[in-house]
């Protein structure tokens, strides 16, 4: 075979020889007990944004059944508002819906959006643009595995939230009908430091 081939040697030097040690630096004890405190003051300061949390910071509402009447196009039916009292943030996160008519959930025939002061929610866009981009089409009913929650909403003291429904299109249900609606909503009531 020749040269072609070396051959293996146990007591040969290493190709790529390994570096100076490197000493392992310590922390000093100082800047650990100082990383900790400030860690324990951020703890503190979230914890105190809430100054209290109770039996009265679970929010549950429950719009009572509203009778829509269609066709009504582009009329939306408030089913559900609330006020913010004084002194409370409210923080919204689910929004579940009950409808008479069972067909109306998934027929794309009408949507829905919760409003702040009359005013849409930025950023929420509908899936069918076409029809009205600021309503939501109404989810599947829970039993088909519906689960409407999203990121949390915030309403400051004094804003009045409302839940409405509207009919976008006019679809398999366009006969003169009345269905009965209604929404629930959940959350949070949070007291704000400083807060009455």
């Amino acid at each position: 075979m020749g040269d072609r081939y070396s051959k293996f040697a146990l007591e040969r030097e290493p190709i790529f020889p390994f570096g100076p040690d490197v000493v392992v630096p310590v922390s000093d004890r100082s800047a650990v007990s100082h990383v900790a405190e400030a860690a324990k003051v951020k703890a503190n300061v979230n914890a105190n944004l809430t100054e209290f949390a109770g039996n009265d910071s679970s929010f549950v509402l429950y719009g009572q059944p509203a009778l829509l009447r269609f066709p009504a196009i582009g009329v939306p039916l408030v089913v559900a508002t609330f006020t913010v009292p004084p002194g409370r943030t409210l923080q919204i996160d689910r929004i579940d819906w009950w409808i008479s008519e069972p067909f109306l959930y998934g027929n794309q025939q009408f949507g829905w959006r919760p409003a702040i002061n009359g005013a849409q929610l930025p950023f929420w866009s509908s899936q069918t643009p076409a029809a009205r981009a600021d309503y939501m089409m109404l989810p599947l009913a829970p039993s088909v595995g519906n689960e409407p929650r999203f990121s949390p909403v915030f309403l400051y003291a004094e804003s009045v939230l409302t839940i409405e429904i509207v009919e976008l299109l006019v679809g398999a249900t366009d006969f003169n009908a009345n269905v009965w609606v209604a929404a629930y909503l959940y959350g949070t009531l949070r007291k704000p430091v400083g807060g009455a």
